[in-house]
Order: C-alpha cells, then sequence, then structure tokens
C-alpha cells in the first residue's frame, strides 16, 4: 500500500503545483514581490515532484525486482500455495497501476516546468516595466543606425534604421532612400560603411539594405508582436530627428489600427501604430519600441500643419515589417492585392421601423477583378470570406490579408437578393 500512498500523494502535488501555477499566469498583472514569492514556492514543489517521481521509479524496480525473483523459479512456483499465485497476480497490478502513476506524475512534472517558464518569461516583463527606461535605451542603441542617402542633384536625405540580423540587413523607410545614388550607414561606435538597396515595398514605405557583416559589429533587434500592443503602453523610439543623433523620445501609445496613405503608391498602410513619442524629420525608418527593448513598429510619418512633432506620429507595425521582410531580404517584388471597387460606407439609421438596417460597402464604380467577376455598381459588399464588412476599412483589411492571385467570395446584396460572387484578386496599380 505504501506505493500506492506516494503515487497519490506526487501525483496529488502535481495537480496541486499546476493548478498553482496556471492560477498565478492568468493572474500575471498580480503584485511582483508576490510572484516572486510564488515561483519559489513552486519550484519547491517542482523538487518535490522529481523526487517522488525518482521514488516511484526505485518502487517501480523493486517490483519488478521481486516478480522476476518468483517467475525464474518455476519448479518453487508449482509447489506454492495458491497465496503465492494470488501474491504474483497482485504484484503484477501493481507494476501496471504504478506505471500508470509514474505516468501521470511525469506528464504533471512536465506541465509544471512548462508553467514555471511561462511564469519566468511574465516575471521578465515586469521587470522589464519596472527597470528604469536608461538600462533598456542601453541594451538596444547599438542596433540603430543613422542613414545618409545621396540623391544627386537633390542632395541628401537623412533618416534611420536598425539592424534586422547577423548578416547585416538593415530596415528603414523607402522614401529615406528614394531614388539614391549612394547610401552610407553610420552605427553607435561611429563606424561608416556603404549600404546596398536590395528590396522595398514603397505600399508599406519599407527598404532593406544590406552592409558587409565583416566590416562592422552587428546588434539585431527583437521584433514585438504588434497585434498584442495595447492603448497607453508606453514606448521610446530612437533616431536621428533634425540630424542629432541616436536622440531618445518617449510616450505612449496612443492609438492603434489607424491607417494612412503610402505617397508612392496612394495605398493605404493599414493598421499603424500611433504614438505621441516626439516623431520628427530624420527619425523615419527608425525603431518605436517597447519597454521590453521589442521592436513594435517602424517610424514612417507625422501629422500635423508644421515640419515638426506635434504628438502624432505613426509607425508601421511589427507584423507588417515581418511579413514581407523574407521576401525584400531577396529582392522579391512586393506584390500587395485590389479588388477594384469605388465605394462608400453605408450609414444605417436604426429606427422601431428599421431595427436591422442594411450594412456594408456600397459600390459606386467597379474595375478589374472586381468587374470581371460580376460586381457591379449598386452592390453592397456585406461580407469578404465570410468577414463582416461594415465599412471601407473593414474590407481594405480584409483585402490586405490575401496574396495576388487569391480567389475570395465577396457576398453582395443587389436589390433585395443575396449572392456570392468568387474574385480572383489583381495586383495594385
Amino acid at each position: 500500500m505504501n506505493v500506492f500512498r506516494f503515487v497519490v500523494l506526487a501525483f496529488l502535488s502535481a495537480i496541486l503545483g499546476g493548478f498553482v501555477a496556471v492560477q498565478l499566469f492568468n493572474d500575471s498583472s498580480s503584485d511582483f514581490s508576490e510572484i516572486k514569492q510564488t515561483m519559489i514556492e513552486i519550484d519547491a514543489r517542482q523538487d518535490f515532484i522529481e523526487q517522488e517521481f525518482s521514488n516511484s521509479e526505485k518502487a517501480l524496480n523493486q517490483i519488478n525486482n521481486s516478480l522476476l525473483t518468483k517467475e525464474q523459479s518455476p519448479d518453487d512456483f508449482e509447489s506454492s500455495s495458491a497465496n503465492s499465485q494470488e501474491n504474483i497476480a497482485v504484484l503484477k497490478s501493481a507494476i501496471d497501476k504504478t506505471q500508470d502513476s509514474v505516468l501521470k506524475v511525469e506528464q504533471n512534472y512536465l506541465n509544471t516546468k512548462e508553467t514555471i517558464s511561462d511564469l519566468k518569461n511574465e516575471l521578465g516583463n515586469i521587470e522589464g516595466l519596472n527597470t528604469d527606461l536608461s538600462s533598456v535605451v542601453d541594451s538596444v542603441i547599438a542596433s540603430v543606425v543613422v542613414i545618409n542617402a545621396t540623391q544627386g542633384s537633390l542632395g541628401n536625405s537623412n533618416g534611420s534604421g536598425f539592424v534586422v540580423d547577423s548578416y547585416g540587413h538593415i530596415i528603414t523607410n523607402y522614401h529615406v532612400i528614394e531614388g539614391s545614388t549612394a547610401i552610407r550607414v553610420r552605427f553607435l561606435n561611429g563606424d561608416t560603411v556603404s549600404a546596398e538597396l536590395i528590396g522595398s515595398d514603397p505600399s508599406n514605405d519599407l527598404a532593406v539594405l544590406l552592409v558587409s557583416s565583416d566590416l562592422v559589429k552587428l546588434a539585431p533587434v527583437e521584433f514585438a508582436d504588434s497585434s498584442k500592443v495595447k492603448v497607453g503602453e508606453n514606448v521610446f523610439a530612437i533616431g536621428n530627428p533634425f540630424s542629432e543623433d541616436f536622440s531618445v523620445s518617449a510616450g505612449i501609445v496612443s492609438a492603434i489600427d489607424r491607417n494612412t496613405t503610402s505617397s508612392f503608391t496612394n495605398r493605404q498602410i493599414l493598421s499603424v501604430i500611433q504614438t505621441d513619442a516626439p516623431i520628427n524629420p530624420g527619425n523615419s525608418g527608425g525603431p518605436l519600441f517597447n519597454l521590453a527593448g521589442k521592436v513594435i513598429g517602424v517610424n514612417t510619418s507625422i501629422a500635423g500643419p508644421i515640419r515638426g512633432n506635434v504628438g502624432l506620429g505613426f509607425a508601421v507595425p511589427s507584423d507588417t515589417v515581418k511579413r514581407f521582410l523574407p521576401k525584400m531580404k531577396i529582392g522579391e517584388k512586393i506584390k500587395h492585392p485590389q479588388l477594384g471597387i469605388s465605394g462608400r460606407q453605408l450609414t444605417p439609421i436604426l429606427s422601431e421601423e428599421n431595427p436591422d438596417p442594411v450594412r456594408g460597402v456600397l459600390v459606386l464604380e467597379s474595375v478589374g477583378a472586381a468587374l470581371q467577376a460580376g460586381i457591379i455598381a449598386g452592390d453592397i459588399i456585406q461580407r469578404f470570406n465570410n468577414v463582416e464588412i461594415k465599412n471601407f476599412t473593414d474590407l481594405a483589411a480584409a483585402i490586405d490579408k490575401y496574396d495576388v492571385g487569391d480567389k475570395v467570395d465577396v457576398s453582395v446584396m443587389r436589390g433585395t437578393e443575396k449572392i456570392v460572387i468568387i474574385v480572383t484578386l489583381i495586383e495594385w496599380q
């Protein structure tokens, strides 16, 4: 019975440890000191589980040895009483149950280790939030570069950029290097090297440069998941505003899911991050960091009546950069899909007589892919591949998730009839 007691004890301890760890992980906003203390307790429980697991294995070996001793003496076994046969059956059953219990303990042990790892990551994030900004800046500033682009008769263009890998690839804005005949990149330690334009995405105002990894010491950034950025989150930018090298400015995320327009293709840049961290001419192409020191966006533009900061800066989200970076690195042309309509959002009026009004985008003109597929003026687009469309921003965001050549189902209302039209997306022109 002792075997079963310590197995049950180990199993219950593992469940308790896993439950406590999961509860702590789900309440990641709890007090920092409490999380640290709880992690110490979980580590102790982990040690206990490991010891019990070891004891279980020893017990299993003892049972096996006992069984082998009986099975290796067939003569004695045949002459033994019915009680001996019953004992062997009990021992075999105990082995099976012990093996099951050991497996459960092992699984709970692994689950607890995984939860502890998650807690440690969460603890690291909390420590980052409580760290003085200067130490975070110190850890990432060497990743930022100053870019000077010679543009012939137009003179020079100054901007910022940042290192994305150990091969020498650097991200910046397309408008910083557009039309350049020579590009120079300067690092924090003063080293200055020539750079080559490798690839670009003018529609998202992005470009990738390449410098020789043999000539400079490279410190690549880490990208954050920009879909998890929250309004009010503290952020900071590093760049070259008005040629003031490696300047740091700080603020918060003012808004998310804003849209701005590329000055090169007139296409909307979707889901950009708005910040009140001072962004000025020269910051273009530089990184916008969170307090964990990870890049959440590429500073791309400012909004205001003057050529300077008024608290309205925009950054292309890191998820957009990550999506197109592999193709830009190999110089592949970045193609963006287009449906081919102009239209306006319906503004439904709610009333007792009309509690469920028609919503969607009213098609005013149909060209290209939309026209070829059969969408006509007067149609109301309500769904795009099962995504509900309430306004033009919804439609643009839905289209942007696909690639040129993809076939999509567009649900429209034509008069009183609802129909589904299959459209093959074409390249944005």
